[in-house]
This record gives structure tokens, sequence and C-alpha cells, in this order.
């Protein structure tokens, strides 16, 4: 016997999926006909997306690295702020682009570049953050058996 909650939760799974499926389906038709002016919206969906996703990623690499390396950080600081400015900007426009040639023809979605764009939009800022997080655990691991070296040194 199935629990009257797990019931109601079933009914309306099923009553709510038919008319999501109507919804989804005029939608798609209605951005095929308009895919000109939705190729354009998307690619700057993309490229704000791109902005945003990159640049939180190079911030919380940024602030991750102030703390193992700030001598070098402020030494260097303007090369450095060029350099994140011209990944996270860089890779936004290519992402951007390559969603906009994706988009070009409807006969031939989905189409292979806007879903490498795609997934290169969404993947790029988590290679960022596993990358900085990659560096600081091995400036950590590092900076602890140094520490422990000099204990050892001391103790005899």
């Amino acid at each position: 016997m199935i629990p009257r909650r797990a019931q109601e939760l079933i009914i309306l799974g099923v009553g709510v999926f038919t008319p999501l499926g109507i919804l989804a389906v005029n939608g798609s038709a209605f951005l095929m006909r308009h895919l000109p002016e939705t190729r354009i919206v998307l690619a700057f969906g993309a490229l704000l997306s791109g902005l945003l996703l990159n640049g939180l990623a190079a911030y919380a690499g940024h602030r991750r690295a102030r703390r193992h390396v700030p001598d070098i950080l402020h030494e260097y600081r303007w090369w450095i702020w060029s350099l994140i400015v011209i990944v996270v900007v860089g890779s936004a426009v290519v992402g951007a682009y390559f969603t906009y040639l994706g988009l070009e023809d409807a006969n031939r979605l989905p189409d292979r570049t806007a879903v490498i764009a795609a997934a290169f939009l969404l993947l790029f800022p988590f290679a960022i953050t596993i990358a900085a997080r990659r560096l600081e655990e091995g400036r950590t691991a590092r900076g602890r058996a140094g520490q422990r070296r000099t204990a050892r040194e001391r103790a005899p």
C-alpha cells in the first residue's frame, strides 16, 4: 500500500508533467522561429555569465593567493590584475562568440559549437577554482613539512 502523501505527490507529478511539456515545446518553437533575435540574447547572456562566473572564480583564486604569496602579489599586482582581466574577459568573449556562431542555423541544432561553448562557460570557472585549491593544498603541505623538519632539528 502506497502512503497517502506519496499518492498525492505522484498525482501532482503526473498532473504537472503534461502542462510543463506543452510549455516547453511551445517555448522551443517560439525560439526557433525567432532564432536571429534569440542568438543575440543568448550570446549576450553567455558573455555576462562568463564574466560573472569567471570573475568569481578569479577572485577566489586571487584571495587564496593573497594568503600564501602576498609579497609576489604586491610586487607584481599590475601584471597579475592585467592577466586576470585578460583571462576573464577573453574567456567570456570566446564563449559568447562561439555561442553566437553555434546558433546560426536552426537546421543544424543542436550544434556542436554551441554545446562546446556552453560546456566551456560552465567548466572553466570550476577549473580555475580547482587549480587554485590544488596550489593552496600543495603550498600548505610544503609549509607543514618544513615546520616538522625544523621542530625535529630542534629536538636533538
